[in-house]
């Protein structure tokens, strides 16, 4: 575990640094899950990507179905999942 605390460090303030240039547009998985529309918007907006609202409520649709039926998917859109599956110790290394 020490090994990675140094590698850990400097991803953390090379993230920092694309943060912060202002040419990245950080997404929170929360405002994902809770606004997805909106918020693909932006990131659509961010990109550059010309994209009507018809095609982005196609893709929120998909997604949101898809969602609803990977009880096995990794990501199922639950927000706080991680407090029951997760240790306090492991929570405490984020």
């Amino acid at each position: 575990m020490r090994s990675a605390i140094p590698y850990t460090r400097w991803w953390a303030r090379m993230t920092l640094r694309w943060i912060n240039s202002g040419l990245t547009l950080p997404v929170r998985y929360e405002d994902l899950v809770v606004s997805p529309t909106t918020t693909l918007h932006r990131v659509i907006d961010h990109c550059g990507i010309k994209a009507n609202a018809a095609m982005i409520a196609v893709v929120v649709d998909y997604e949101t179905k898809i969602r609803r039926y990977a009880k096995n998917q990794f990501n199922r859109g639950l927000i706080g999942r991680y407090r029951e599956e997760m240790t306090r110790e492991e929570i405490a290394w984020c």
